[in-house]
C-alpha cells in the first residue's frame, strides 16, 4: 500500500488499466473505500482530459 498525497492510500495491485490510466482500490483519510485513477503522464498536460 502506498500514499497518494495526504488523503489517500492505494493498493499496490491495480484493479484495471484503460486508455487514460490505471485504477486502484484505495482508502481515503476516513477509511472509506474509493477508486483512484492515476492518469498516464502523457495525458496530464491535456486540460480536456484532466
Amino acid at each position: 500500500m502506498r500514499n497518494i498525497g495526504s488523503r489517500y492510500r492505494i493498493d499496490d495491485e491495480p484493479l484495471g488499466r484503460g486508455a487514460s490510466g490505471t485504477v486502484y482500490r484505495g482508502f481515503d483519510d476516513q477509511d472509506q473505500v474509493v477508486a483512484v485513477k492515476i492518469l498516464y503522464p502523457q495525458l496530464t498536460h491535456n486540460p480536456t482530459v484532466v
